[in-house]
């Protein structure tokens, strides 16, 4: 499985999740709107949000099969590490999503003292099209959907490559080279030492600048 493919089936999952959380919101909001609706719109929206947890780990799996069917030590390593922060995202989004519209229901359940036509306006556009907003490490707001992807292809990105660079080692190899889907890139075919040598960059010298978030590079084996 490539990470673009598993960031699209990833991020599918999520979307399974916000059209069923949708779905019980509406269906809450077809009747006056109480305080026992909100707490069972959370307690349903919880169980929707297990559920998207469940299939997001099963995904995190057959990806992680995908690329080794037998992870030795280190690439274990990488996997527990990678999957730290896309776990955090899940549970944070799950959280999110079930709180957007819980104030949505809340807010429809009372009466406003400002009944002005652009105040009304404005409640109805929050309460018929909510916004799902998530925020990322560095304190940014996103659409949680746009997030979530971008979350999901790093994770699946960060981990192929550290699994290239980990099998690299565990054959022997001194050295490996960036390859780039485009042969005409100007890193492609840049080497980089796997040991500390002061001969040629290290990989954690070239990962921020040729590995980030958004790169095609992969790693190459090269035998010295």
């Amino acid at each position: 499985m490539s990470f673009e493919t598993f960031a699209e089936r990833f991020v599918g999952q999520y979307n399974l999740f916000l059209l069923a959380l949708i779905g019980k919101y509406m269906m809450a909001r077809a009747r006056r709107v109480t305080a026992g609706d909100i707490v069972r719109f959370q307690t349903d929206g919880f169980a929707l949000g297990r559920a998207f947890s469940d299939a997001a780990k099963a995904l995190i799996e057959e990806y992680a099969s995908s690329l080794t069917s037998e992870p030795n030590g280190d690439e274990l390593a990488v996997l527990r590490v990678q999957r730290q922060r896309i776990d955090a995202y899940v549970t944070v989004a799950i959280g999110e999503g079930i709180e957007t519209l819980a104030r949505a229901l809340f807010l429809s359940s009372v009466t406003t003292s400002i009944n002005t036509p652009g105040m009304k306006a404005l409640q109805s556009k929050q309460l018929d099209d909510p916004q799902f907003l998530l925020r990322d490490s560095a304190d940014r707001r996103w659409d949680a959907r746009k997030l979530m992807r971008a979350v999901a292809r790093d994770f699946a990105y960060q981990t192929l490559i550290r699994y290239q660079v980990a099998e690299a080692r565990r054959t022997g190899e001194t050295q490996a080279m960036v390859t780039y889907p485009d042969a005409n890139h100007a890193d492609n075919g840049m080497l980089f030492s796997l040991e500390n040598s002061a001969a040629m960059p290290t990989f954690n010298d070239i990962e921020a600048s040729i590995f980030h978030p958004n790169s095609t590079a992969t790693v190459t084996h090269v035998h010295a």
